[in-house]
């Protein structure tokens, strides 16, 4: 029997509490606000108002309300053209870094082909006096060569000229010695340079001059190319130097219109959020208000704080009927009553057409069982005497934690930890249960609003039927003999047969 009661446990628990935790994770992803039960994401508005401001007829709040829609739509694409230029801005604060790195880079370059141009200028300068004394030498060897050239015909000349005097001397040696002039003629004969070797020693002294001025005489190409190669580097350098300065200037100018940028993109967030928050300030429209003052056809109307309170009256009710601990049907009629009556409620304070009605007391019918659920979990998991206390407690902090909520989505946004919170309480699902269908929102919201009660009202039943009535209930019903038999009590919220009392004969 305790096996089985802690399954009850168990499963009362799951039925009604996991529906809760579900929709409040599925909200806080969907990104689902108390205030989409009268207003879209698109076009934000304040919840309608019990009647409009002093002074102020709702034609009024329309004119008001369409101005600051069209403020709205204005900011939007004043956020959006500022975010593209923070974001343009950006990637030009990136762009000129990059370019600041290559210019630095170059100048880096630059730097050291101006240091080499100047070494190697002066290594020219260095060569220069060498190629000059080179041309001049090769120009010293052409001369002598040019003179052994000329020596040969005069040697040859005056060779003759001893043979000649020496055929006619009568000295016994002149034969020897004409024999020993001939010897030497043929030696003299053979120094002489060809015309080719005159070309090349002819190329070789023009070459070398050449390379001597090149080097060295200003006005060559060559020497004053150097000179110039090396000017412009080192111009290079420093105009490269003052373009690196530019570069950081640059680069410090894009880095502050960007933060200037991202500071502007957060005003025009900030003055979005104020007109969203000015759209949910202004009531959407009054409920029954005055048919000639109202330009549009409103369908429906319905305060969200009105909503609020009708479903805290059906859900308190309800969980007073729960504590009552009556039979399946009773609270099956119960229910229905106040469901009818909380219907009536709605009608007198919205304003609903007949469909909107029908599907809020439909809601009312099941917010009321589920309230009826949630004290009969409390009944299972704690003592007896302990159960009204808890279950006022907890709706007291439903209402409390509920209300500031809702009341707050009416003039403002609310922060994701408040909505978690006030999505933690039944009693929220059945405020926006009624506001959606009140104010003719998208059918998200009520759908599952309506999905979460159902699953706790189909958990109520569950429990109203395995528990049954309570003995005082029971015994109240019906007085007659066969009331002679053992009662049924109560352990741990499970009916339990009593057990016969053997009376000893």
């Amino acid at each position: 029997m305790k096996s089985s009661s802690m399954l009850t446990r168990f499963l009362a628990v799951l039925v009604i509490v996991a529906p809760v935790l579900l929709a409040t994770i599925a909200a806080a992803v969907m990104r689902m606000e108390p205030a989409d039960a009268w207003s879209t994401k698109d076009e934000p508005s304040g919840a309608p108002a019990a009647a409009s401001p002093a002074g102020y007829s709702d034609a009024d709040l329309l004119a008001a309300r369409r101005a600051a829609s069209s403020a709205g739509t204005q900011s939007g694409f004043l956020n959006s053209g500022v975010k593209e230029l923070s974001d343009g801005s950006r990637q030009l604060a990136e762009g000129t870094t990059q370019l600041r790195d290559g210019i630095s880079a170059a100048h880096s370059g630059s730097g050291e082909l101006s240091a080499g141009m100047v070494q190697l200028q002066a290594g020219v300068g260095q060569m220069g006096p060498g190629a000059q004394e080179l041309a001049d030498g090769i120009e010293q060897v052409a001369g002598a060569l040019v003179g052994v050239e000329a020596s040969r015909g005069q040697l040859l000349a005056a060779l003759d000229q001893i043979d000649k005097e020496l055929e006619e001397s009568v000295d016994p040696r002149s034969e020897e010695l004409r024999e020993q002039l001939n010897e030497y003629r043929p030696q003299l004969e053979n120094i002489t340079l060809s015309e080719e070797q005159k070309a090349q020693f002819t190329r070789m002294r023009e070459g070398s001059r050449e390379l001597a001025n090149q080097l060295n005489t200003p006005g060559y190409a060559f020497h004053d190319g150097i000179f110039q190669a090396t000017q412009g580097a080192k111009d290079l350098n420093q105009g490269l130097a003052e373009l690196e300065r530019g570069s950081i200037r640059a680069q410090e100018g894009a880095t502050a219109l960007a933060d200037g940028a991202e500071r502007v993109e957060k005003l025009a967030e900030d003055n979005k959020n104020s007109i969203t928050g000015i759209q949910r300030a202004l009531p959407a429209h009054t409920a029954q208000a005055d048919p000639a003052e109202v330009p549009e056809a409103l369908t429906n109307a319905l305060p969200p704080l009105y909503a609020l309170l009708i479903a805290a009256l059906a859900m308190g009710l309800g969980a007073a009927v729960g504590l009552a601990r009556l039979s399946l049907l009773q609270q099956l009629v119960a229910a229905v009553g106040i469901a009818a009556s909380a219907a009536v409620a709605l009608a007198i304070v919205g304003d609903l057409g007949v469909l909107a009605l029908a599907l809020s007391a439909g809601l009312l019918l099941l917010a009321t069982i589920a309230g009826s659920a949630i004290a009969q979990l409390v009944q299972l998991l704690l003592p007896q005497r302990f159960a009204p206390g808890v279950v006022g407690a907890v709706f007291l902090l439903q209402l409390l934690v509920v209300g500031l909520v809702w009341k707050s989505a009416t003039t403002g946004t609310v922060e994701l930890g408040a909505q978690i919170a006030t999505g933690l309480m039944p009693l929220h699902y059945a405020t926006a249960g009624l506001s959606a269908i009140g104010n003719s929102a998208h059918g998200v919201m009520a759908g599952s609003s309506a999905a979460v009660l159902a699953i706790m009202a189909a958990g109520g039943l569950w429990l109203a039927r395995r528990q049954g009535p309570s003995p005082s209930a029971s015994q109240s019903q019906s007085q007659s003999p066969s009331s002679a038999e053992p009662a049924e009590v109560r352990e741990d919220g499970v009916d339990k047969p009593a057990a016969t009392e053997h009376v000893a004969q």
